[in-house]
């Protein structure tokens, strides 16, 4: 972002917090996102978001419906103004996760997976209030709406068979997996809430415990182990959901005893007959809803391996690094 759009941003932010009536003569420093306008006081995070989508005043209406506890964010305001969006925050102690884990030692990891645990259980226990179905696009393509809620993921995969930049047959056999084993999701329309961005960035910790989980734009009603995709996917690419300046400080070794620590310590999220199913269809449903906003896509040559239609490919063949994850876990293939 150049310097005159940092000056407008951080212009935003002053007015957030002048029209909920805080002073603004206190520095504030911009802080890293990926989606919106981050800035940071010595009490209060300011996010704003510029698109006409009203994500982040939706957020701050949800968090009204959370449980009264120290993970919870504490929302002192929010607008979903014409223009652009925000919501206000108290601060919270500590660091995220992601900025702690590489020193902390397998006993601290260990504490601090069952506080996560704990947390999530808190938050899956909580009927999904109106606002959270006002949502602009989710980042999987599924519908709880539709007669079957992986609906939307055939007609994306009939949009790219018509527009002829992805093989046929591996369309072809993906509208056959989705075809074979939707109906594992057909409780997808259970109303509690998750979290739905999951990650350690996302996640705060001070003095060896968990202090909050951050940013619910993403949260709406959905079954509890939906949250597990994004979760398992950042234990197994955590490069891929850190900013740049710490992308080299983790790996997935880093994370190869989480899962396991979580499963027993939330057994409940691992309890479905078919999550091998569901994990496999969550995975699809993510990663195309990723494809389908490509306005072009490039050769399979020119292709990384976290592109989406390598990892639809690598799940096709078995391949998928998900997958080996369940199966360590001890659910059948």
């Amino acid at each position: 972002m150049g310097s005159a759009d940092q000056r407008i941003a951080k212009t935003r932010a002053k007015r957030a917090l002048q029209g909920l009536g805080f002073d603004v003569s206190s520095p504030l420093t911009r802080a890293a996102s990926t989606r919106n306008e981050v800035h940071v006081s010595d009490t209060h995070v300011v996010r704003i978001n510029p698109r006409p989508d009203q994500r982040l005043g939706r957020e701050g209406q949800l968090c009204t419906a959370l449980p009264p506890e120290t993970w919870a964010p504490s929302v002192v305001g929010y607008s979903g103004g014409t223009g652009f969006d925000f919501v206000v925050v108290t601060r919270k102690p500590g660091i995220a996760v992601s900025r702690r884990w590489p020193s902390m030692n397998r006993d601290e990891r260990r504490k601090f997976i069952g506080e996560l645990a704990s947390a999530l259980r808190q938050l899956h226990s909580v009927p999904t209030p109106p606002v959270a179905t006002k949502m602009f696009g989710t980042p999987h393509l599924l519908d709880p709406a539709a007669v079957s809620p992986v609906v939307p993921i055939l007609m994306a995969i009939d949009h790219l068979i018509a527009s002829r930049q992805v093989d046929r047959v591996m369309l072809d056999d993906l509208a056959d997996m989705v075809n074979d084993h939707g109906d594992a999701l057909n409780d997808y329309h259970q109303r509690t809430l998750i979290h739905g961005d999951l990650s350690f960035e996302n996640v705060m910790i001070h003095d060896g415990s968990l202090s909050g989980l951050l940013d619910f734009e993403w949260s709406r009603g959905a079954p509890a182990d939906l949250e597990l995709d994004v979760l398992l996917r950042f234990f197994r690419f955590p490069e891929a959901h850190l900013p740049s300046d710490i992308a080299s400080t983790l790996s997935s070794l880093d994370f190869d005893d989480t899962p396991g620590w979580l499963a027993e310590d939330y057994p409940d999220l691992f309890s479905h007959p078919r999550l091998m199913e569901r994990m496999a269809l969550y995975s699809i449903a993510f990663d195309m809803a990723e494809l389908i906003t490509m306005k072009s896509i490039t050769s399979a040559s020119n292709m990384g391996p976290l592109h989406p239609v390598r990892r639809l490919t690598d799940l096709l063949d078995g391949l998928s690094p998900l997958r080996d994850q369940m199966i360590r876990l001890g659910l059948p293939a």
